[in-house]
């Protein structure tokens, strides 16, 4: 594609972008465009889908977070752990966090999010299914710090997907209520040990883990299903055609 076919193919883009909101002055950006039309549209039932799949997603960061401290008295009985190989577990799984804190900002300016998101999520699960199908003390701590790792990754791409659709009004309250999901996440797995190891005895610690695997999986499902790409993040990467079908798409939900 040649550079003037280039410029034709934005202007288009841009001309259809405009189509979507008759009142936007001809010299607005994409970007200005983008942002009036989620000022003007407001929490529709788009938005409250990426709204449901953050929430879940941050259920399942919080999980990661506290699974082991929840759970510790199991794990020391499961693997006669002493009080400096819990403290090395803590920390492995923060060296994680702090990894993924650090290279997020590279990796989606490589790859798409939208695909980062979901092979951590992917890769939660997996590691979560073996540890709860094979105690094994040696995979168990190798895979903290990956699991710190990659809930970093998909705590950070859901709040900032999530901060892009929503409009100005409320926008603090909702991302409060989001942040109370992680806390969500211990209590759920409190209530299941209620169940499956009411003394915290060791022998159901895999059932314990299982059924919160069961729960990662659905938040897979979710995230499939309604976590997109923003139309912001798409015309900031120059994918103008696939922006402009979200936000025809993000219309018209909101018209119905």
């Amino acid at each position: 594609m040649n550079i003037s076919q280039e410029s034709n193919s934005t202007q288009e883009n841009s001309s259809k972008l405009k189509e979507l909101d008759p009142f936007i002055q001809e010299n607005q950006t994409n970007e200005k465009i983008y942002d009036k039309i989620t000022e003007e549209y407001g929490y529709g039932w788009e938005v409250w889908k990426i709204i449901l799949a953050t929430f879940c997603i941050m259920t399942v960061s919080g999980y990661c977070s506290n699974v082991f401290s929840i759970l510790v008295i199991a794990y020391k009985e499961i693997f006669n752990l002493t009080d400096a190989n819990i403290s090395l577990i803590g920390m492995l799984f923060f060296i994680g966090k702090i990894t993924g804190s650090l290279s997020i900002g590279y990796l989606t300016s490589k790859w798409d999010r939208r695909i980062i998101a979901l092979i951590s999520t992917i890769l939660i699960f997996t590691i979560n299914l073996v540890e709860g199908l094979w105690l094994n003390y040696y995979f168990f701590v190798s895979f903290r710090v990956v699991t710190g790792f990659l809930s970093r990754c998909i705590d950070v791409i859901s709040i900032n997907t999530l901060c892009e659709y929503l409009p100005k009004k409320n926008r603090s309250l909702v991302l409060n209520m989001i942040w109370c999901s992680y806390a969500f996440a211990p209590i759920f797995l409190a209530l299941t040990m209620k169940y499956t190891m009411p003394n915290i005895q060791a022998s159901g610690i895999r059932s314990t883990l299982l059924i919160y695997d069961a729960i990662i999986l659905l938040t897979l499902i979710a995230q499939c299903i309604f976590l997109k790409n923003s139309p912001r993040y798409l015309i900031l990467n120059g994918k103008e055609k696939e922006a402009f079908n979200n936000l025809c798409n993000y219309k018209n939900t909101n018209e119905v």
